[in-house]
Parts: C-alpha cells; sequence; structure tokens
C-alpha cells in the first residue's frame, strides 16, 4: 500500500526534488529527519519500479514505514497516483545504516 498524504507530506517538508528518488529518500531519514520525525522507524529502500500500464522497469528509491510505501520523489508529478505502479525492493537499510554510510558519493546506494 502507498499512502499518499504521508508521502506529500514528506516531499514538501524536505524539499525533495524532480528526478533525484535517491537523494530525495537518503536526506528524508538524514540530513532531513527532525523535519519528519514521523518517519521515525522507515527504511530506505532500493528497488524497481513499473508503471502497472506499461510494464517497464526500472531502478527506484522510496521509503516505507511499518510495510507502507511513502513515495516522496514520484508524488511531485500531477500525473500521479498511488496506485499507478508496482515496486519491487531489492535492498533495504535502515536510518542508522545510512547515517553509518555518511555522505553518499553516488547512487544508488545500495544496489
Amino acid at each position: 500500500m502507498i499512502e499518499a498524504t504521508l508521502s506529500r507530506a514528506v516531499s514538501r517538508r524536505t524539499g525533495a526534488a524532480p528526478h533525484v528518488c535517491w537523494l530525495n529518500c537518503w536526506r528524508a531519514l538524514t540530513l532531513d529527519f527532525e523535519k519528519v520525525p514521523f518517519l521515525a522507524g522507515a527504511v530506505y529502500v532500493e528497488g524497481l519500479i513499473s508503471l502497472r500500464e506499461f510494464p517497464v522497469w526500472q531502478e527506484h528509491a522510496w521509503l516505507e514505514l511499518g510495510g507502507v510505501i511513502i513515495e516522496p520523489t514520484l508524488c511531485l508529478f500531477d500525473w500521479w497516483t498511488p496506485d499507478a505502479h508496482f515496486y519491487r525492493a531489492t535492498a533495504r537499510a535502515s536510518r542508522l545504516e545510512l547515517l553509518e554510510r555518511g555522505t553518499p558519493e553516488d547512487f544508488p546506494l545500495l544496489g
């Protein structure tokens, strides 16, 4: 399940930008965490995403909290609807794991 309201709140509070999903998600759990304390317990996820109507997979990053997907990047687009995509996770990292890695030089981080 994708939580649209929470996705938009994270995007707005952290100043997410289009086309930089890895950075948006990383920042939400590290540099901008004080702006989104409700993400305590959330994990950074890297994987693949596909439109349901056009099944071509591409690399993507998002957040998960209690089994719910938080999508701070795609929610920036007017055409986005929460039920339009398939998500396939390939790697996950907790906030602590991201902090231990330090500032990334390149994304994706885990893949």
